[in-house]
């Protein structure tokens, strides 16, 4: 029981401190936008609770508190009408492509706990010809997909991708056509 009291106030506590701290920033915001160029960013802060879950091997794992973080720089330049560059700075584990997180601070033991890693997660070239456009490099999934249960919006994906728009009348048709892999060490 005590221990529920404590784990209880523990979360009341943290939850009320991490909705207090929680930057609402969910997307990407505009730093610099012209006709040209864009730079992006985005931050995350947040309190998590992990309980009753369990590592990839099947075993469980402890019951776990944490403060993390997310950051994401982005940059974006058009060349002209059909060309354009893209590529996106974040952080988190060069192991983990579906994890941009840094635990700050596990509440549990109060240790600074993974890896400090920056890396990249999109580098792309994208060509844009009428109703044809491409890109080669590593950018997000490029195939329609109704939510993030199917595909996680994190992980990313190299290779190419290819997509045509048919106009019908009022109505059009999309044909998409990638290969692609998760980058080498994700």
């Amino acid at each position: 029981m005590k221990k529920t009291t404590g784990a209880a106030l523990t979360v009341l506590i943290g939850g009320l401190a991490a909705g207090s701290m929680v930057v609402p920033v969910t997307s990407e915001a505009a730093l610099y936008k012209s006709d040209a160029l864009k730079i992006t960013a985005d931050f995350r802060l947040r309190y998590e609770n992990d309980w009753d879950s369990q590592k990839q091997s099947g075993a469980n794992r402890a019951d776990r508190e944490r403060i993390r973080i997310r950051a994401r720089l982005g940059l974006n330049y058009k060349f002209n009408d059909m060309f354009s560059f893209g590529t996106r700075l974040r952080t988190g584990s060069d192991n983990s492509q579906q994890s941009p997180h840094w635990t700050i601070k596990d509440l549990d033991d109060g240790n600074n706990h993974g890896d400090r890693d920056i890396n990249f997660d999109k580098y792309y070239i994208k060509g844009k010809f009428g109703n044809t456009s491409a890109w080669v490099g590593r950018n997000g999934f490029p195939l329609w997909k109704q939510n993030e249960l199917f595909w996680d919006d994190d992980v990313t994906v190299l290779g190419a991708s290819g997509s045509h728009k048919f106009d019908l009348g009022s109505d059009s048709l999309t044909a998409n056509l990638g290969y692609f892999t998760t980058p080498a060490g994700m």
